[in-house]
């Protein structure tokens, strides 16, 4: 299953959005068929930064593309402390102190970049027939149990 996450990781890295979508589906197709796997979040980084840098282009397209390298240049820093809400007021100021108008843009929403795979509670593989005899064997104890009890009773009470 790591390497299946990791192989999710490497095409988010890679921006191909149909490989991101097979490797995606290989692990969940292996979740899917094996018992206590647990992905975690799986967080689609680079897909959100090109998605948060598409809406930035696609706000400020009237804007010089000088004017606006020399703002995300400067606002790198403030990407890392602030994240992108932050960084987008610094390119604002940056922009905007250099005559032009930003227009700060509709972030996309970042739960939308997590991937996330439950597993079965049960599945057919070795783990889950050995789940299944376990509890065959202890409803066999059970039931022996309770027939040597009503055993018991029964025939104390004929004494």
């Amino acid at each position: 299953m790591v390497e299946l996450r990791d192989q999710v990781l490497v095409a988010d890295t890679s921006g191909d959005s149909r490989a991101i979508e097979q490797a995606a589906t290989k692990l969940r197709d292996f979740v899917r068929q094996h018992m206590n796997t647990d992905t975690g979040q799986i967080a689609l980084q680079s897909s959100y930064n090109r998605a948060v840098q598409a809406a930035f282009r696609q706000a400020n397209n009237d804007i010089d593309s000088s004017k606006y390298q020399i703002a995300t240049e400067q606002c790198k820093s403030v990407l890392a402390v602030s994240g992108y809400q932050g960084y987008a007021a610094c390119v604002a100021d940056v922009v905007g102190a250099n005559g032009a108008n930003f227009k700060t843009p509709e972030l996309p929403n970042p739960a939308l970049f997590y991937l996330s795979f439950a597993a079965p509670i049960l599945s057919f593989d070795v783990a889950g027939v050995f789940v299944i005899l376990t509890f065959v064997v202890f409803f066999a104890i059970f039931i022996k149990l309770l027939t040597e009890v009503i055993i018991y009773f029964t025939l104390y009470r004929r004494q």
